[in-house]
């Protein structure tokens, strides 16, 4: 909204630039907000990956002694 007397091409081009400048900002929030998520779940994912595999070890570990002691008379 243009709230001066100049001549009415004047607004026009600062509302133009108003709302590209909106957009941007707009995109960029959204952006920036989808990049965090990414962010935040590729350390989850990562974290859940590390558990995952101290867990194998440990079952492999468990199952090894279990075989170890049947074999033991």
């Amino acid at each position: 909204m243009c709230f001066t007397q100049a001549e009415p091409r004047f607004c026009i081009e600062i509302e133009t630039k108003r709302t590209i400048f909106l957009q941007i900002t707009y995109v960029t929030k959204c952006t920036a907000l989808f990049g965090t998520t990414v962010l935040y779940l590729s350390v989850f994912l990562f974290f859940f990956y590390i558990c995952f595999q101290k867990l194998a070890l440990c079952r492999e570990k468990l199952r090894s002694e279990r075989i170890a002691r049947k074999r033991i008379p």
